[in-house]
């Protein structure tokens, strides 16, 4: 009777990288043996050993020193290799969430019509803990091979790599993670909308930062008070930007009240179309119309906004090249991990801007 051969952490590193290659999850090229390592829990020197396995038999190629190894293309399942299993996770339901999330897992689908894309939800974190039953249950059930996560969290990066699949986020917070993000960048949008209203002659602009993450309400003030203090204007936290814990309308209507009563503000600049109904309603039991008495600019676009009267000033969202650059690191996920790109956001001026009145 022959002895058993004992599994070694090499030999199962071999089958997990010859698994995911069959299942198309590289692309072409295989990633680094760090980022390896660290999604399969060992160390890079047992990739090394497992890789030149592969190499060994011709299921890669090598280009040279320090290039990636080229997966060659009858290693791979025909079918499982274009039929990419992709889970595109939010939050909240679809109709919960915001109107950009949505079109982007449409774009998506539309780009490659091939591939196998499910959204699902992965909740909040409980108590501060993540749902690692849940989301394991989803990996499952959905055989998912990649997962683009729309408001990445550092609990959901964290168990993305611990499961070994590759994950990409649409915003959010990696925790420092080596997670591929696709975003936006805040202060450029503020300093682009704060120019314009600027040179409309509005000085007395308030951003009302409701429910958002507080790193983000300080960054924010800092940058806003940069914008105004360029112009040789004074910049009062309490009124220019006002940071309110929760995401609640009458929150938002006590402090947008309470800025009105220390002087009016001639521009509001709001981050979503919820916040925009709140202060809509308050702007009207002030008597404030806009833009004749106030003007308005929006950080985000919604799909309700053409049906208001005044057209609302806001950014568009390249919602193409988001799905186009999701596309194209899925199939070939980038050489660094920790590629964050900033994708430039159109500021699409409509008719809720206006020159300030004199007082």
């Amino acid at each position: 009777m022959e002895s058993l051969r004992r599994i070694t952490l090499a030999d199962q590193t071999e089958i997990a990288l010859r698994e995911a290659i069959r299942e198309g999850r590289f692309g072409d090229r295989l990633p680094g043996f760090r980022p390896l390592a660290k999604a399969l829990s060992v160390n890079p020197i047992t990739v090394s050993e497992a890789v030149g396995r592969l190499v060994a038999d011709g299921t890669l190629l090598s280009d040279g020193p320090r290039k990636k190894f080229r997966i060659v293309q009858n290693a791979r399942s025909g079918k499982q290799a274009t039929r990419r299993k992709v889970l595109y996770l939010t939050a909240e339901p679809l109709h919960e969430t915001i109107t950009v999330a949505v079109e982007i897992l449409s774009q998506l689908l539309l780009e490659r019509p091939d591939w196998d894309v499910k959204h699902r939800t992965t909740g909040h974190a409980k108590n501060g803990r993540p749902d690692r039953r849940r989301w394991d249950g989803l990996l499952k059930s959905e055989e998912a091979q990649h997962l683009v996560v729309f408001g990445g969290r550092p609990d959901i990066a964290k168990w993305s790599l611990d499961r070994g699949v590759p994950a990409y986020f649409l915003g959010g917070d990696s925790g420092r993670l080596p997670v591929p993000m696709l975003g936006v960048n805040a202060a450029e949008m503020l300093s682009q909308v704060m120019d314009r209203l600027m040179d409309l002659g509005h000085t007395r602009i308030c951003q009302m930062m409701c429910g958002l993450p507080e790193g983000f309400c300080e960054r924010q003030r800092h940058y806003m008070a940069k914008c105004l203090e360029k112009r040789g204007l004074p910049f009062v936290p309490n009124y220019h930007a006002p940071i309110l814990p929760r995401s609640d309308p009458d929150d938002l209507a006590r402090a947008l009240t309470k800025v009105i009563k220390v002087r009016p503000p001639t521009a509001l600049i709001l981050f979503d179309w919820e916040h925009f109904i709140a202060t809509s309603c308050v702007l009207r039991d002030h008597g404030l119309r806009i833009p004749r008495d106030i003007s308005v600019a929006m950080l985000s676009q919604h799909r309700m906004m053409e049906w208001h009267l005044p057209r609302i000033t806001h950014f568009q969202y390249p919602v193409v090249q988001v799905a186009k650059t999701l596309a194209k690191w899925i199939e070939s996920p980038p050489a660094d991990l920790n590629i964050q790109v900033s994708l430039p956001l159109e500021l699409v001026e409509a008719e809720s801007l206006a020159k300030a009145r004199k007082d």
